[in-house]
């Protein structure tokens, strides 16, 4: 009886990494949509990097949606958090790419993953606003206590630091900016703001 659904083909790892798999993932929701007359998306989160122009124009002819893209924040913070296996930095193939995927996608969102190794709430989310994105969503980390970038009991004042510094600032952008730049960062799936939210309802 459904008559619609969302398919998200978001796994531990690059989804583009399994571009056959998203591929025929694909293939068989169009035949599901062909044999049961429902009417299904499919969406991904990536990390851009390989995300060409080209297999992006791919998708958008698909209609895969681009949800997400991960950008940690300013190149120093999402190198240190997102290297490449032989361990160099992958904000200049993310960065490389993100001009397109904005253009064919222009909803997706921005999400950076905060961690005890950089509780800088407020400087990724400037960062993330000055890249373009429709929306900005910013996730405290999950991992096991003994993790480098895991946010822990001896981390948590900094932490809190940093997201008071963060409402500071958005406070400010209300008293001085146009309302819609906060509906930038009023998002539901952002830790932070589902807080906020709850308190405006």
């Amino acid at each position: 009886g459904v008559l619609w659904g969302v398919i998200g083909f978001n796994l531990a790892a690059e989804p583009l990494l399994s571009w056959d798999m998203l591929i025929f993932v694909d293939d068989y929701r169009k035949h599901l949509q062909r044999t049961r007359q429902i009417s299904l998306l499919l969406g991904s989160v990536t990390n851009g990097t390989l995300l060409t122009e080209k297999k992006a124009r791919h998708l958008r002819e698909r209609d895969i949606i681009i949800s997400t893209v991960s950008v940690d924040g300013p190149p120093d913070i999402h190198d240190a958090l997102r290297p490449f296996p032989n361990g160099r930095g992958s904000y200049q193939a993310m960065i490389r790419n993100l001009p397109h995927i904005l253009q064919l996608f222009p909803q997706v969102s921005g999400a950076a993953v905060l961690t005890g190794l950089y509780p800088y709430p407020k400087r990724i989310a400037q960062h993330l606003l000055k890249l373009g994105f429709a929306n900005v969503l910013i996730k405290p980390v999950r991992a096991p206590h003994d993790t480098p970038f895991a946010i822990t009991w001896d981390k948590l004042d900094a932490v809190k630091k940093g997201y008071w510094e963060y409402a500071c600032w958005l406070i400010e952008l209300l008293s001085k900016e146009n309302d819609r730049t906060l509906l930038v960062f009023a998002n539901y799936y952002d830790f932070f703001w589902r807080f906020v939210l709850r308190l405006l309802g």
